[in-house]
């Protein structure tokens, strides 16, 4: 990671690189609970976007790609959608051929927890649910710094 990306991230989130990730609980689209603990012994992609904001759908696009290549080795990749009315949630996941859990954070509740000052906002989490990096916004050429994070974290055991 150049020393450019990491001022970058110090300076927009207020989640550091090394603390434990937030708890929280949560409905998905579909409406079933969600409690973070599940996540745990995964390596998480755990991405913040909005339907009206547009690198929040290039992100999730790319991030689809990383879950169908690495989800059966210990990948999820979940999306906190914070739109406040959730009714365009579900056209715009089916819209961009997103397969992966996404739940709704409307009351912000979530984003809160994790600071999020930024459409898209994406934490990777180690297995032991410590944040290893935080990349606030979205631009092209960022999938590939995330996929070399998630290939060495998947190698942790």
């Amino acid at each position: 990671m150049s020393c450019l990306l990491a001022v970058g991230v110090t300076a927009h989130a207020e989640l550091q690189r090394g603390s434990a990730a937030p708890s929280f609980r949560a409905r998905n689209v579909e409406g079933l609970s969600v409690v973070s603990g599940q996540l745990k012994a995964n390596v998480v992609i755990l991405d913040f976007w909005t339907t009206w904001a547009k690198p929040c759908g290039d992100a999730m696009q790319q991030w689809e790609k990383l879950h169908q290549k690495y989800s059966g080795q210990g990948l999820l990749v979940i999306g906190i959608a914070m739109d406040e009315d959730p009714k365009p949630v579900k056209p715009f996941l089916k819209q961009k051929g997103i397969t992966y859990q996404v739940l709704l954070d409307a009351d912000g509740r979530i984003s809160e927890r994790y600071k999020v000052k930024e459409q898209p906002t994406t934490y990777i989490i180690d297995r032991r649910g410590i944040i290893r990096e935080v990349f606030p916004g979205y631009k092209t050429g960022l999938e590939k710094i995330v996929e070399q994070n998630l290939v060495n974290l998947l190698k942790e055991k």
